[in-house]
């Protein structure tokens, strides 16, 4: 058995452009979901509350272990030891009711659905969830806002218009009830890690619930075993890097160093942090903020991208293959490394392993003296509460207390794979199976994760040593890790314009690096890119840095 980290079937991973190359955790950058605020709606004095105090979940004890920031616990078999996490139903027996985005199909019928049977009964609740593909949620999200009719959670998801505004006139200031030791009371929710939090606090104060994935974003993945055969199992500095791109490409025999998707703009997000680009913008002591453009360094990095280019190592459909192509191109050998999502890395390992033992998947962890690794929101999105009273508040608190249930627990066990000998059976090893309509009902869910869920961890029964890689390397990337300093700060412009602007710089950086423009060409998208919309956003931030204190 290899599941997914935390055991969650419904992991999206989006690419984006509000970074230069960065990976983020939703198309618009989760825009305004929990930023501090220049708006005067909500406004607080005297500095932001405090986040969430952490309090580690004492359940099993994982084969390897994580850190609070952000490596997985790993398991390599699935424990026997589960405690209960919830001692009693948190709800009452009403309606309880969430506006969340929905991937596939919608659930089967609640008169049909054994999952969602069990789901009611347990929590002691009737969940009635607004379920919305990704297609259609910003135009149904901002009915349900206009209709003043809201529901008990709403997810924050994209870029939804005056979001600052909304939430802190219209949705429910968490803070008394989260901020510091008052989360104790829901200790699932005082288990999630503080970098899960950073995009909750909203004009200084809690507004919402996480859904943790953790701080990591992407990598570029490579074929191990061809790099230690070419005598460079990981490169020094850039010049090592080009000679093993070069050694791995052999045109004739039709294998390529390097592989780029679609929207990852020849893997530049991988050159700059070997660089030292700032993870989209930097601050520094007089609160300025620089573009992660407007460096030297990021020059530097799509000037040494180009002459990779030049040497032919890219396979000849980069920056324009989809995933579809992507994943056997790396997996069948035709390119050697692939710069994608982290959460992709166990399908990578198992995928691999299925058809050729020797293939041994890594992330290339950057290398040289001024190498970062970029790290991310910590949280898919952010899910804001209705306003009531402070007696159903804490229902639903509890309610998310219970979502929240971390691995190990029996609560979580249910959740992710239903009831057993009804959605799941155990296999010789006591880890749950899925049985046909487990795959139906308890796999997709109702997309209750997206209100809130449990730490990520890493399980892996068929694989273990994984589950150590993967640990292992966990902590080399965080141990250079940067974030976007902007995270927990709000831009009306950035907000609106983020899309438009990335793919100014998507476009341009494309051409320099595939030899359609000059280097020389550069500073001239930098400029266009200021007069469009990024010295406007960086004043916006500025400002909103200066107001947080």
């Amino acid at each position: 058995m290899s599941n997914k980290f935390s055991m969650d079937r419904r992991s999206f991973v989006a690419g984006g452009l509000a970074a230069f190359g960065a990976v983020l955790a939703s198309p618009q950058v989760i825009a305004a979901l929990s930023r501090g605020s220049s708006s005067s709606a909500g406004a607080t004095s005297g500095g932001p509350v405090d986040w969430p105090t952490y309090v580690k979940f004492a359940g099993p004890t994982p084969d390897v272990p994580g850190t609070a920031e952000g490596v997985f616990d790993g398991f390599t078999k699935y424990p026997t030891d589960l405690v209960t996490s919830v001692s009693e139903a948190p709800g009452t027996g009403g309606d309880v009711t969430a506006a969340l985005l929905r991937f596939g199909a919608p659930p089967v019928a609640l008169d049909q659905n054994a999952y969602w049977q069990e789901f009611n009964k347990r929590l002691n609740i009737n969940f009635k969830p607004i379920l919305v593909n990704s297609a259609d949620w910003l135009a149904k999200i901002n009915t349900i806002i206009a209709g003043g009719d809201l529901p008990d959670f709403i997810q924050l998801w994209g870029d939804i218009p005056n979001m600052v505004d909304f939430v802190t006139a219209e949705c429910q200031d968490l803070s008394e009830y989260l901020s510091g030791d008052a989360v104790k009371k829901y200790p699932n929710l005082a288990n999630i890690p503080t970098y899960a939090w950073q995009k909750t606090r909203i004009a200084g104060r809690l507004y919402g619930l996480p859904q943790d994935r953790g701080p990591f974003t992407a990598g570029l993945y490579i074929q191990q075993n061809l790099a230690e055969d070419a005598g460079i199992p990981q490169p020094k500095n850039t010049d090592e890097f080009t000679e093993l791109m070069k050694a791995l490409t052999r045109p004739d025999d039709g294998t390529w160093g390097m592989g780029s998707m679609a929207g990852r703009t020849y893997n530049i997000a991988f050159f700059n942090q070997l660089f030292g680009v700032p993870n989209g913008w930097s601050v520094d002591d007089s609160g300025k903020f620089t573009k992660d453009i407007e460096t030297e360094e990021a020059k530097a990095a799509v000037d040494y991208a180009r002459s990779l280019f030049a040497e032919g190592v890219f396979h000849p459909d980069s920056n324009a293959m989809t995933a579809d192509q992507a994943f056997p191109a790396y997996i069948g050998g035709s390119v050697a490394s692939l710069y994608d999502g982290f959460s992709s890395y166990d399908y990578y390992w198992q995928q691999t392993q299925a058809v050729n033992p020797d293939f041994q998947v890594r992330i290339v962890v950057p290398f040289g003296s001024d190498a970062v690794y970029y790290t991310g929101a910590g949280t898919f999105s952010v899910t804001a509460m209705k306003q009531a009273d402070p007696e159903r508040i804490e229902e639903l608190l509890q309610i998310a207390n219970y979502l929240a249930a971390p691995f190990g627990t029996t609560e979580n066990l249910f959740l992710v794979n239903g009831v057993k000998d009804v959605h799941y059976t155990l296999d010789d090893n006591g880890s749950p199976v899925l049985t046909q309509r487990g795959e139906a009902e308890a796999a997709p869910g109702l997309s209750q994760d997206y209100i809130t869920s449990a730490p990520r961890v890493q399980i892996d029964t068929q694989y273990p040593d994984f589950v150590t890689t993967v640990n292992e390397q966990s902590k080399a990337l965080l141990a250079i890790g940067v974030a976007d300093p902007t995270l927990t700060l709000y831009s009306p412009t950035y907000s609106s314009q983020v899309a438009t602007l990335g793919q100014l710089v998507s476009d341009r950086v494309s051409a320099i690096i595939a030899g359609r423009a000059s280097i020389s060409d550069f500073d001239g998208m930098v400029d266009d890119w200021r007069s469009a919309g990024g010295d406007q956003s960086r004043a916006e931030f500025e400002q909103s840095y200066q107001d947080q204190g």
